[in-house]
């Protein structure tokens, strides 16, 4: 269990027979057995509550979002990336692509 032997456990047990006394001992026994058993059951559903949000990562699309510019070579064959005039309109500031007159 803990890596502790039989005679551990025996000079354990009479250790705690002389400090808590044998009144006393039935019940800290039983308190100790509920909260290791709360224990337990906490760290099952640490590790569910984990192991569904791994779960639900996986299932979560986390691809990029799409670029405004293509990188795909151009009609013309320069290899530049080809621009929508939309996205560049979107990115100048007002008046920026107006001349001056």
């Amino acid at each position: 269990m803990f890596g502790i032997g039989f005679t551990e456990l025996l000079i354990i047990l009479i250790v705690a027979l002389i400090v808590i006394g044998p009144d006393k001992l039935p019940g800290m026994a039983r308190a100790f057995g509920r909260a290791y058993a709360e224990f337990r059951r906490a760290s099952e559903d640490l590790k569910r509550n984990i192991a569904d949000i791994d779960l639900t990562d996986k299932k979560t699309d986390r691809t990029p979002p799409k670029k405004e510019a293509s990188v795909a070579a151009s009609a013309a064959g320069t290899g530049e990336p080809t621009v929508h005039p939309a996205a560049v309109k979107a990115d100048q500031p007002k008046g920026a692509g107006e001349k001056a007159t």
